[in-house]
């Protein structure tokens, strides 16, 4: 039985895909285990016990500079926030023109 110089490397060739689809397989689970571990789960345990509403630390100024901001069309600095909000807020304007004055969407 004589075979072709071809049909050996064909093999090699088929196994090597299958291992980088394998390894591609690995490394897409991989990542939705991060992401499930990493940010599913946090979100639902903070909505089950009802924390994904609640402002933290100085939040609740950003949020009142940015509710003021949509609300009157003024950009007005409540004197509590210690670095400028220009970015974060034209980041979360329209996020909150859209969704109105929710916390979590923020």
């Amino acid at each position: 039985m004589e075979t072709t110089p071809d049909a050996g490397h064909r093999g090699e060739t088929a196994t090597l895909a299958n291992t980088r689809t394998r390894a591609r397989v690995g490394a897409v689970g991989g990542l939705a285990v991060l992401v499930v571990v990493g940010l599913v789960v946090p979100l639902v345990v903070a909505q089950r016990s009802h924390a994904l509403g609640v402002p933290r630390s100085d939040d609740w100024s950003y949020l009142v500079t940015l509710f003021r901001w949509i609300d009157t069309g003024r950009l007005e600095f409540n004197g509590w926030v210690s670095m400028t909000l220009v970015g974060q807020l034209v980041l979360t304007a329209p996020v909150v023109a859209i969704a109105g004055r929710s916390v979590w969407a923020v």
